[in-house]
């Protein structure tokens, strides 16, 4: 991401050796390792977690019991669009058994202070630092990520504790099971976070915020689902219809046009008229 941001493009480590931009590129990730250094002294970084029992339900939701024994839903949806030669057409609940021995995870993680490090930066004029500081905090908070799956995986819920895979390979994801989250393409709906944020306390846990537009505050912030299943996959949901939109808000209760406004990315239509 730097490289792009500072206009300088190409690979990791080749682009070093380019005629046009290796200087720059050296110079850069120099700049980048000292600055990491000092975010790695100054920065927070905090991260809630929960292994759920979940069932699927109605063939497209997954039901989520949490600590207190209450029941949550996890509204979810189907691909309508033929992606493959055989007719099948994916959601996410297809990866959680529709019996009560199943599990589902959540995940939340933040890195705290990058902001005001940030401000300080460009308050004096030094955007280069700023961008920096921000770009940093960015991959940090997406490396804990990675890493809080990967003790997920082996240790916390361990459905994986044989796996040994080397950093190339887990960023190719050859591990099993999928880490989904909020806003991807298989979940386009970012209300999903609300379920979360209250099965998993998030706000209070770690003091991660959403707001009304459903962001997270801090920005440096990452959350999604862990799905164990041994065929899991990550998957683009493709454009839906109408059909399926009037049964999601009606399962949700909410009016079409709600549903609609959560899932402008993937309508097959024209919305309906405010």
């Amino acid at each position: 991401k730097q490289w792009y941001q500072r206009r300088v493009r190409g690979s990791y480590p080749k682009i070093f050796n380019d005629k046009t931009v290796g200087e720059e590129a050296r110079k850069l990730f120099a700049d980048a390792q000292d600055m990491l250094e000092v975010l790695v002294r100054e920065l927070q970084g905090s991260a809630v977690f929960g292994v759920f029992p979940a069932r699927s339900a109605d063939d497209d939701d997954v039901i989520v019991t949490g600590d207190d024994g209450t029941e949550r839903r996890c509204y979810m949806l189907r691909q309508q669009v033929k992606s493959s030669k055989e007719d099948v057409y994916v959601g996410t609940a297809d990866f959680i058994s529709p019996h009560r021995d199943d599990h589902m995870g959540m995940f939340a993680c933040s890195v705290f202070g990058s902001v005001a490090m940030a401000t300080k930066h460009e308050e004096q004029d030094d955007v280069y630092s700023g961008l920096m500081v921000k770009s940093l905090a960015d991959r940090l908070v997406e490396a804990m990520a990675e890493h809080l799956h990967l003790h997920i995986r082996t240790d916390i819920w361990g459905y994986d504790s044989a796996e040994h895979l080397s950093a190339d390979e887990m960023h190719s994801v050859k591990y099993q099971g999928t880490r989904p989250a909020p806003g991807y393409p298989s979940l386009p709906d970012h209300r999903l976070k609300d379920t979360m944020w209250d099965l998993l306390d998030v706000k209070q846990s770690i003091g991660c915020k959403l707001t009304d537009s459903y962001a997270m505050e801090p920005p440096p912030s990452v959350c999604g689902l862990y799905i164990a299943h041994p065929d899991s996959f990550y998957f683009n949901l493709g454009p839906i219809g109408r059909d399926q939109v009037v049964h999601y808000a009606n399962r949700q209760e909410v009016t079409q046009l709600a549903a609609e406004e959560a899932l402008e990315t993937v309508l097959g239509y024209e919305p309906t008229e405010n």
